[in-house]
C-alpha cells in the first residue's frame, strides 16, 4: 500500500509540474528527487537513464516498481514520449485517484480480514483452553480419549484444525494484481540496468481500455 500511495504521490507532482507548461522529461527530472520513499532510488535511477534512452528508462522503471499502478503511468508516460498527449496532466491526476482508492479498498480489506483473524484467535484460545481446563480439573472427562479409538479421533480433529488454520491463512493473503507489463526474466530485479529496448506503446492502447473500464 505504502508502494501504491507513493506512486500516487509522484504522478500528482508530475501532473502539477506539467500544468506549469513544463516538457515531459524536464517534469519527470524534477520531480523524481522528490519521489516518496518506497520509489525514490527507482526513480532516482529512472533519471539517470532518461538521457540513454527514455522508453527503455521508463521501462526499467516499471519493471523495479512491479506494480500495476506503476505500469499504467508508466505506458501513459511512454505513450506521452513518443506522441504528443493534450492533457497528460489530466490522465496523471486520474491514474493518482484510481491508486488512492486501491489503496483505501485495500486497507478495509486487511480490516475486515483483521476482525476474522481476531475471532479465529478467540475460538482458537478458548479451544485450548478448555482442553487444559479439562485437563488439570477433571481427567476422567478426557480419559475416553486415552484409548486407541480416542488417539485416532483427536488425530482427526488437530487435523482438521491445521487445514481450517491453513484454509484461513491462504484467505487472509491478499493477492497481488497482475502486471500491465510483462517483466523482462532476463534481468534481475532491482539491478536492471540494461534491459529490452521494446517500446511501450504497444500496450498503451490495453492500458487505455482498462482505465476505461
Amino acid at each position: 500500500m505504502a508502494r501504491i500511495d507513493a506512486v500516487a504521490s509522484w504522478a500528482e507532482m508530475m501532473r502539477d509540474t506539467l500544468s506549469a507548461s513544463a516538457g515531459l522529461l524536464e517534469a519527470i527530472r524534477a520531480t523524481a528527487p522528490f519521489a516518496p520513499d518506497a520509489i525514490l532510488p527507482a526513480a532516482s535511477r529512472l533519471v539517470e537513464r532518461l538521457a540513454r534512452d527514455p522508453q527503455m528508462a521508463l521501462r526499467v522503471f516499471a519493471d523495479e516498481v512491479a506494480d500495476p499502478i506503476a505500469d499504467r503511468v508508466v505506458i501513459a508516460l511512454g505513450f506521452a514520449v513518443a506522441n504528443p498527449a493534450r492533457d497528460l496532466a489530466g490522465l496523471l491526476g486520474a491514474l493518482a485517484a484510481t491508486a488512492r482508492e486501491q489503496a483505501a479498498m485495500n486497507t478495509r480489506i486487511q480490516i475486515a480480514r483483521a476482525r476474522t483473524r481476531t475471532a479465529v484467535r478467540v475460538i482458537t484460545g478458548v479451544t485450548l483452553g478448555l482442553g487444559a481446563a479439562l485437563a488439570l480439573l477433571d481427567r476422567r472427562f478426557l480419559a475416553p480419549y486415552g484409548s486407541g479409538v480416542g488417539q485416532l479421533a483427536l488425530l482427526i480433529i488437530g487435523g482438521l484444525f491445521a487445514a481450517g488454520f491453513a484454509w484461513l491463512s491462504r484467505l487472509s493473503q491478499l493477492p497481488d494484481p497482475p502486471r500491465l507489463l510483462a517483466p523482462n526474466p532476463s534481468v534481475p530485479a532491482q539491478r536492471r540496468d540494461s534491459a529490452d529496448h521494446s517500446t511501450i506503446e504497444p500496450s498503451a492502447k490495453s492500458a487505455a481500455a482498462s482505465g476505461g473500464r
